[in-house]
């Protein structure tokens, strides 16, 4: 009776003995598994950062998200820009600034209405100042160059690094706007002739009527 009890205790023991190791191993497989998850989860959210994904749409609505790549020179300026269905716009820049509440009168287009996303750059050096429009694929690399225009100046390095200058989005959180008003995404004010506004505008589409025979 006892070799019966004694064994029978011995198979219980080993049985938790394996249970608990099984369990702890289990336990270490989860922790480890969230450590990863954790991590990839974290590369992703500064993957999107650093290329200006914005995390949700709105319908209906446009996004603009400012973002900085680590790998691109410092004197660069990007945003990416969504588009919703159907919407209507032109991005502007003039050699001049405005008043708070309105925008230059000699705007000049440098991209039309576009449904989807694009990204506008701004690079400059101390006399040299372009702004590029362009698609840009999920892995960061450019798809399709679409414009280009150059600016010469005197003091952009200086314009851009004046207490003066306006720069949309430097906390690379995404804002979503619907154009009732323009929005103003760069505006530069300098003593010389280095100003600079870029701002997007809502396009009124022309009306056609057709004439009865």
């Amino acid at each position: 009776m006892k070799t019966s009890f004694s064994l029978l205790s011995f198979i219980c023991i080993v049985s938790l003995i394996a249970l608990s190791f099984a369990l702890f191993s289990a336990n270490r497989r989860n922790e480890e598994t969230e450590a990863r998850l954790a991590v990839v989860e974290s590369e992703s959210l500064l993957l999107r950062k650093r290329l200006g994904e914005q995390a949700a749409d709105r319908k209906g609505q446009y996004s603009i998200c400012f973002f900085s790549d680590a790998y691109t020179s410092s004197d660069e300026l990007r945003w990416r820009i969504k588009v919703p269905e159907n919407g209507s716009f032109r991005l502007m820049y003039a050699n001049e600034t405005a008043s708070e509440s309105g925008t230059p009168k000699n705007g000049r287009e440098l991209k039309l209405n576009d449904t989807g996303e694009f990204v506008l750059a701004v690079e400059f050096t101390e006399s040299h100042l372009q702004m590029r429009m362009y698609s840009e694929n999920s892995d960061g690399t450019q798809a399709a160059p679409r414009r280009a225009t150059s600016l010469q100046g005197e003091r952009w390095l200086k314009s851009l690094a004046s207490p003066k200058r306006h720069i949309l989005g430097l906390d690379s959180d995404p804002q979503f706007f619907t154009l009732e008003e323009p929005l103003k995404i760069l505006e530069l004010s300098d003593e010389t002739n280095t100003q600079l506004t870029i701002w997007m505008e809502s396009r009124i589409l022309p009306t056609f009527h057709l004439s009865k025979p």
